[in-house]
Protein backbone atom coordinates (compact mmCIF):
# COMPACT_ATOMS: atom_id res chain seq x y z
CA UNK A 1 0.00 0.00 0.00
CA UNK A 2 3.19 2.49 1.06
CA UNK A 3 4.49 2.01 -2.27
CA UNK A 4 1.42 2.74 -3.72
CA UNK A 5 1.30 5.63 -2.17
CA UNK A 6 4.44 6.66 -3.08
CA UNK A 7 4.07 5.84 -6.92
CA UNK A 8 0.53 7.61 -7.18
CA UNK A 9 2.46 10.63 -5.22
CA UNK A 10 5.81 10.59 -7.35
CA UNK A 11 3.47 10.36 -10.97
CA UNK A 12 1.46 13.58 -9.00
CA UNK A 13 4.43 15.64 -8.61
CA UNK A 14 6.34 14.51 -12.25
CA UNK A 15 2.88 15.33 -14.26
CA UNK A 16 2.70 19.07 -12.16
CA UNK A 17 6.16 19.87 -12.61
CA UNK A 18 6.17 18.85 -16.36
CA UNK A 19 3.15 20.96 -16.84
CA UNK A 20 4.32 23.64 -15.47
CA UNK A 21 7.53 23.64 -17.90
CA UNK A 22 5.22 23.94 -20.95
CA UNK A 23 3.15 27.30 -19.04
CA UNK A 24 5.01 30.23 -19.82
CA UNK A 25 5.09 32.89 -16.43
CA UNK A 26 3.14 35.95 -17.49
CA UNK A 27 4.93 39.22 -16.42
CA UNK A 28 4.48 40.73 -13.29
CA UNK A 29 1.77 43.31 -13.30
CA UNK A 30 2.38 46.59 -12.88
CA UNK A 31 1.29 47.64 -9.03
CA UNK A 32 -1.82 49.69 -9.41
CA UNK A 33 -1.95 53.37 -7.79
CA UNK A 34 -3.06 53.42 -4.31
CA UNK A 35 -6.48 55.46 -4.40
CA UNK A 36 -7.39 55.08 -0.94
CA UNK A 37 -6.93 57.95 1.20
CA UNK A 38 -3.92 58.25 3.45
CA UNK A 39 -4.51 60.17 6.71
CA UNK A 40 -0.94 61.64 6.75
CA UNK A 41 1.23 63.08 3.83
CA UNK A 42 4.49 64.38 3.32
CA UNK A 43 2.85 68.09 2.26
CA UNK A 44 -0.80 68.06 4.18
CA UNK A 45 -3.45 69.72 2.20
CA UNK A 46 -4.13 73.88 3.17
CA UNK A 47 -6.37 76.19 2.33
CA UNK A 48 -4.65 78.76 -0.29
CA UNK A 49 -4.28 81.78 1.44
CA UNK A 50 -2.04 79.58 3.84
CA UNK A 51 1.08 79.07 1.32
CA UNK A 52 3.43 79.69 4.55
CA UNK A 53 7.22 78.47 3.65
CA UNK A 54 7.34 76.22 6.21
CA UNK A 55 4.62 72.99 6.74
CA UNK A 56 4.21 74.24 10.32
CA UNK A 57 2.76 77.37 9.70
CA UNK A 58 0.94 76.24 6.77
CA UNK A 59 -1.23 73.72 9.07
CA UNK A 60 -1.29 76.40 11.85
CA UNK A 61 -3.17 79.33 9.33
CA UNK A 62 -5.13 75.92 7.80
CA UNK A 63 -6.35 74.89 11.40
CA UNK A 64 -7.39 78.79 11.66
CA UNK A 65 -8.91 79.16 8.95
CA UNK A 66 -11.20 75.95 9.01
CA UNK A 67 -11.88 77.18 12.71
CA UNK A 68 -13.22 80.94 11.23
CA UNK A 69 -14.85 78.88 8.16
CA UNK A 70 -16.32 76.74 11.12
CA UNK A 71 -17.37 79.94 13.01
CA UNK A 72 -19.15 81.91 10.10
CA UNK A 73 -20.61 78.94 8.37
CA UNK A 74 -22.43 76.26 11.48
CA UNK A 75 -25.70 77.75 12.43
CA UNK A 76 -27.32 75.92 15.74
CA UNK A 77 -30.46 74.45 14.43
CA UNK A 78 -33.42 75.93 16.24
CA UNK A 79 -34.89 71.95 17.20
CA UNK A 80 -31.36 71.03 18.75
CA UNK A 81 -31.82 74.55 20.86
CA UNK A 82 -34.88 74.12 21.90
CA UNK A 83 -34.26 71.04 23.19
CA UNK A 84 -30.81 72.18 25.02
CA UNK A 85 -28.83 69.45 22.63
CA UNK A 86 -25.59 69.98 22.80
CA UNK A 87 -21.93 68.23 22.24
CA UNK A 88 -19.31 67.90 19.57
CA UNK A 89 -19.98 66.13 16.24
CA UNK A 90 -16.82 64.38 15.05
CA UNK A 91 -16.56 64.95 10.67
CA UNK A 92 -14.51 62.99 8.56
CA UNK A 93 -13.59 63.87 5.22
CA UNK A 94 -11.35 63.69 2.33
CA UNK A 95 -9.15 66.22 0.37
CA UNK A 96 -9.06 64.59 -3.39
CA UNK A 97 -5.81 64.88 -5.41
CA UNK A 98 -7.63 68.09 -6.82
CA UNK A 99 -8.46 69.68 -3.49
CA UNK A 100 -12.09 68.95 -2.92
CA UNK A 101 -13.80 68.12 -0.24
CA UNK A 102 -15.18 65.03 -0.66
CA UNK A 103 -16.68 61.80 1.08
CA UNK A 104 -17.91 64.03 4.30
CA UNK A 105 -19.39 61.15 7.05
CA UNK A 106 -20.37 61.61 10.54
CA UNK A 107 -17.98 59.47 12.38
CA UNK A 108 -19.59 60.16 15.77
CA UNK A 109 -22.55 62.18 16.21
CA UNK A 110 -24.61 63.71 19.07
CA UNK A 111 -28.47 64.12 16.98
CA UNK A 112 -29.63 64.38 13.99
CA UNK A 113 -29.89 68.08 13.40
CA UNK A 114 -26.54 68.71 15.07
CA UNK A 115 -25.40 66.02 12.94
CA UNK A 116 -26.71 67.41 9.60
CA UNK A 117 -25.33 70.99 10.41
CA UNK A 118 -21.76 69.54 11.04
CA UNK A 119 -22.00 67.80 8.17
CA UNK A 120 -22.85 70.73 6.01
CA UNK A 121 -20.54 73.19 7.33
CA UNK A 122 -17.67 70.77 6.28
CA UNK A 123 -18.91 70.23 3.14
CA UNK A 124 -18.96 73.89 2.32
CA UNK A 125 -15.41 74.35 2.94
CA UNK A 126 -13.42 75.79 -0.11
CA UNK A 127 -11.08 74.08 -2.45
CA UNK A 128 -8.06 73.13 -0.84
CA UNK A 129 -4.23 72.68 -1.99
CA UNK A 130 -4.12 69.13 -2.20
CA UNK A 131 -1.87 67.02 -0.19
CA UNK A 132 1.82 65.86 -1.62
CA UNK A 133 3.25 62.54 -1.43
CA UNK A 134 6.60 61.62 -3.05
CA UNK A 135 6.13 64.86 -5.34
CA UNK A 136 2.43 63.75 -6.21
CA UNK A 137 -1.28 65.04 -5.23
CA UNK A 138 -2.56 62.31 -2.98
CA UNK A 139 -6.27 61.82 -1.38
CA UNK A 140 -5.79 62.47 2.60
CA UNK A 141 -8.28 61.59 5.11
CA UNK A 142 -9.29 64.44 7.54
CA UNK A 143 -11.28 64.57 10.92
CA UNK A 144 -13.03 67.90 12.40
CA UNK A 145 -14.60 68.34 15.60
CA UNK A 146 -17.68 70.72 15.42
CA UNK A 147 -18.52 71.62 18.99
CA UNK A 148 -22.12 72.93 19.78
CA UNK A 149 -22.64 74.90 22.78
CA UNK A 150 -25.77 76.84 24.50
CA UNK A 151 -24.37 80.26 25.75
Amino acid sequence: MTTKLIALFASVVFTLAAAAQDVPVPPAPEPAEDKQAIAFAENMPYLPQCGAETEQERQTCHQEAVMNHMRKTVQYPAIAQENEVEGTVFVSYTIDEQGRVLDVKIARGVHPALDAEAKRAVEALPQHVPGMQRGKPVKVKLNIPVRFILG
